[in-house]
């Protein structure tokens, strides 16, 4: 048998077991009302503007880099400025340094698959592909996923900087999402050793502003084959009207005239609406702007810049 206590059990009222459950359901309920709602401002509040607040070991990211010890101070203070919008399956991000003339606007998933990635890469590479497994992605890719939701995520990136390494970047929401905890690590992707590292940066809440969303890319309209082949590479004449003839089989010349006669007049009618049309709809200052102008003035700039670190 097991133990019992010499005092009988005091009988528990109706009124007291009936408090007590209330009381436990609505503190559960609170507790799951306060847990959905920290989800949801978790996310909420990777949006906003962030800069440099201190930066840890990060001489030795630099040096990695090949950036000149005699430089070192002066990029660690320099400004980085990132500005998020966040949900469950992508992030964009505005990410401005201004002493290197960066500035990147970008939108990219939580698939944990190999995309483009939007950084510049350096002409020179390391990178061999015979070095590295299958699967593990290539030069000039990178992935992002999430390690714990909703607050932490990392990035990966191959060859960064053309050293042949595969970059881990960690970023973590800290004191309630005034702080990110940005952690770099830089990996051999044969082995998945750490080459060097982690270097921290902690990046400092500076305003509530946010990139934006990306405009979605207009989708390629795509002409079936069989549509694409019964396509006529040049424009088919309209088919000629027979010359009209009499009983005889003959020509009629009066027919022939009048015929010519009323197509010449609705050539003439239909080349002069069109030059009263091209009259309306062309401005005269439209007509004195030379052409080459029009072109220099409506032909886009191009800057090429490439991000060192």
């Amino acid at each position: 048998m097991g133990c019992t206590s010499g005092k009988p059990a005091q009988p528990t009222s109706a009124s007291a077991k009936t408090t007590e459950n209330t009381l436990l359901a609505a503190g559960a309920e609170k507790v799951s009302e306060v847990q959905a709602d920290t989800v949801k401002l978790a996310v909420d509040s990777w949006s906003g503007e962030f800069g440099v607040d201190s930066r840890t070991n990060w001489g030795a990211w630099l040096g990695y880099l090949g950036v000149p010890e005699a430089a070192w101070e002066a990029a660690s203070n320099a400004p980085d400025f990132h500005k998020y919008q966040v949900t469950q399956e992508s992030f964009v991000m505005d990410h401005q340094i201004p002493a290197q003339s960066v500035h990147l606007h970008f939108k990219a998933a939580f698939d944990g698959e190999w995309h483009k990635c939007p950084y510049p890469q350096p002409t020179a590479t390391l990178w061999k592909e015979e070095e590295h497994k299958e699967g593990s992605g290539k030069a000039g890719e990178w992935r992002n996923k999430w390690l714990e939701f909703p607050t932490k995520f990392q990035t990966e990136i191959i060859n960064f900087a053309g050293k042949g390494n595969t970059v881990h970047m960690v970023r973590e929401l800290r004191d309630g999402a005034d702080f990110i905890n940005f952690e770099v690590t830089v990996v051999d992707p044969a082995t998945e050793t750490v080459v060097c590292g982690p270097f921290t940066t902690v990046f400092k809440r500076i305003s509530n502003d946010t990139p934006g969303e990306l405009p979605e890319p207009e989708e390629a309209v795509v002409m079936p084959q069989e549509a694409a082949d019964s396509v006529p590479l040049v424009e088919t004449p309209e088919p000629v009207e027979p010359l009209p003839v009499d009983a005889a089989g003959e020509t009629d010349p009066s027919k022939v005239d009048v015929q010519a006669t009323l197509e010449s007049a609705t050539l003439e009618e239909e080349e002069a609406q069109v030059q009263v049309v091209a009259e309306v709809a062309v401005p005269e200052e439209a007509k004195e702007t030379s052409p080459n102008t029009s072109a220099e003035q409506t032909s886009p700039t191009r800057k090429e810049r490439q991000m060192c670190c």
